[in-house]
């Protein structure tokens, strides 16, 4: 698993079950390995359980405007008339605003109606929660470690998700933890 180049990375997650995700999760949690590989293992295992889950999914991708990459994708899913990027962070600091603008700026190239999805392990700075609320009509959800976890064990990202878009519809904040739910 340490020297996997990326192709078997995506090969492996792909193929693996709900119970193969908890344990890719797990080894994510204490493996060395670089940050690089954790980072697209994150993102992999999210696509991954929403499509376990029956939602369709497209794994990460680029996306090219005149032959050259603009972007870089880390997921979108599909479920229940939502549309959503996804934007995984795997890193040792709390995710500061950068993220949040950098996917602000993908949804407001795409219809109205896609939202997006930020998961991160190292959760997120007080400003990143404070622009995340500000990003209308960009609705950016986001995610934090416990939830990942949480959604994992009860294959739950789907009703996670649609809880999560529901309280930001409702009281115009991002920033719902399932936890306490």
């Amino acid at each position: 698993m340490l020297n996997e180049n990326k192709s078997e990375i995506s090969l492996r997650i792909r193929r693996t079950d709900s119970a193969g995700l908890l344990t890719e999760w797990a080894k994510l949690q204490t493996t060395e390995m670089s940050n690089h590989n954790k980072g697209l293992i994150l993102e992999l295992m999210i696509c991954r359980a929403f499509e376990l889950e029956g939602a369709t999914v497209k794994y990460p991708y680029d996306v090219k405007v005149q032959n050259m990459n603009s972007e870089q994708i880390d997921g979108a899913v599909y479920f229940d008339h939502i549309a959503c990027l996804i934007e995984c962070k795997n890193e040792a600091d709390p995710i500061n605003f950068e993220p949040i603008s950098k996917l602000r700026s993908q949804l407001q190239r795409r219809p109205s109606g896609t939202i997006g999805a930020i998961f991160t392990t190292s959760g997120f700075t007080e400003p990143a929660i404070i622009l995340a609320q500000y990003t209308s009509p960009q609705t950016i959800l986001l995610w934090e470690r416990k939830e990942i976890e949480q959604c994992l064990n009860q294959k739950s990202f789907k009703s996670g998700l649609l809880k999560k878009y529901n309280y930001c519809i409702e009281m115009g904040l991002s920033n719902y933890s399932l936890i306490e739910a």
